[in-house]
């Protein structure tokens, strides 16, 4: 961080960082001090953490959930009398920049959210990224937010207690985030294994973090060494990944658009399950082209019900998807030309 605050310094605190001698310019408590006797304490503080905020990337396999509240605590530090609105605004602009690209194309593709709803969303597309097949799933219901934690008051308002204790129960589960072969998302846990040894090992861990962390289950909620599981939308089993048929159903009956918010809420779900649909991109450009800037009025067109109706049938006929079996050998596929080199990595499944 020390050597990006040319760039991050200006002003008055620039002037200080230029007329210290360079070896001061590297020594981050000298800095600091004399930083803090040009400003005073508290404004350096915000200073300081402002410039950790605007700095801020995503660490290696860091959680994208842990990500965003050490984003939040950040500015907080750096504006703790500013609007929340304001606030909200410089995350989502933040928390942005610093997910990966598909990630960021399908976030910018959902206007009107707030920084919760955006971290929500980002999470549940990431953790779906991540789920695989395996022989056996186990599932885990955390009981809700304010069962499992007693900290409201009569004189906060309802929404705030509930904010208070979905962002508290968060941060308890984050200790089961580290887990191999383990996904959370919110109160739902799910657990992947090949064989009894390994389910007993994760589960064993798993509920030792959750005692440690005083939280309670849902026990009529929890499945064990289920051939297939519903988690985040998905179906996964042993042949792999698929969407799940009450979500597909709602994308098969959804109406013909009558506004841009009706566009973007289709595209929006069709858009979560769009590594099942091949050109997926494509197929959808005439809806997204619906919702650029300078529309002054909606118009559904010829071209735009073809795309609208192509991605309910490849959606509802989607191919579940298989992912890589390291016991079985692979076959690569090359081709090249004067311009360009390729390859494709594939496996043979039974007669596939």
């Amino acid at each position: 961080m020390l050597k990006r605050l040319p760039t991050l310094l200006s002003g008055k605190a620039f002037a200080v960082f230029e007329r210290l001698a360079a070896e001061a310019k590297e020594d981050y408590k000298t800095l600091t001090k004399a930083l803090t006797a040009a400003f005073g304490g508290d404004t350096m503080g915000k200073h300081l953490a402002m410039m950790a905020f605007r700095s801020r990337t995503r660490k290696p396999d860091e959680d994208i959930q842990v990500f965003a509240y050490n984003l939040e605590a950040l500015l907080r530090r750096a504006m703790p009398k500013s609007e929340n609105g304001d606030r909200d605004v410089l995350l989502q602009q933040q928390f942005i920049e610093r997910v990966p690209t598909e990630l960021k194309r399908e976030l910018l593709q959902r206007p009107s959210m707030s920084y919760e709803e955006m971290v929500a969303v980002a999470q549940q597309l990431d953790l779906a990224s991540q789920i695989s097949s395996h022989q056996t799933g186990s599932q885990v219901n955390l009981a809700s937010a304010s069962d499992n934690l007693q900290t409201t008051t009569r004189d906060q308002p309802l929404v705030a207690q509930l904010m208070e204790n979905v962002e508290t129960l968060t941060r308890k589960t984050g200790a089961l985030l580290s887990i191999k072969g383990c996904l959370v998302f919110m109160d739902d846990i799910i657990i992947f294994s090949d064989t009894g040894e390994e389910r007993q090992r994760i589960l064993d861990e798993v509920f030792r973090r959750i005692r440690a962390a005083g939280l309670k289950i849902k026990r009529d909620k929890c499945q064990f060494a289920q051939e297939s599981v519903k988690f985040l939308g998905h179906i996964v089993s042993a042949r792999g990944t698929e969407p799940d048929s009450s979500k597909v159903e709602a994308v098969r009956e959804f109406a013909i658009p009558t506004s841009l918010t009706d566009v973007r809420a289709f595209v929006g779900m069709a858009s979560y399950y769009r590594r099942f649909i091949k050109n997926f991109a494509d197929i959808a450009a005439p809806l997204h082209d619906l919702t650029k800037g300078g529309q002054l009025e909606f118009c559904w067109t010829p071209v735009a019900d073809k795309a609208f109706n192509d991605l309910k049938s490849r959606l509802c006929s989607a191919p579940i998807l298989s992912l890589p079996d390291f016991s079985v050998p692979f076959t690569i596929y090359t081709d090249a030309s004067d311009f360009g080199l390729g390859a494709v990595l594939s496996q043979r499944r039974g007669e596939n």
